[in-house]
């Protein structure tokens, strides 16, 4: 995935092993995930319930 996402152009790219670290390293520079559904430690679904906009908005004011 990565190979093909920097031949389309794209280079500021963050990857990550698990739900877990993905969340982590999540934040307003994100600007759209790419994720498996079913991960280790913190599936897709969830990964998207806790990095979706409300999130970002409550992290934003902290």
């Amino acid at each position: 995935m990565l190979n093909s996402l920097q031949r389309i152009g794209f280079t500021d790219i963050t990857e990550a092993v698990d739900g877990k670290e993905a969340l982590s390293k999540f934040d307003s520079s994100i600007g759209f995930i790419i994720t498996d559904w079913n991960m280790p430690n913190l599936g897709g679904a969830t990964l998207r319930a806790l990095s979706g906009p409300e999130t970002m908005a409550k992290s934003s004011r902290s």
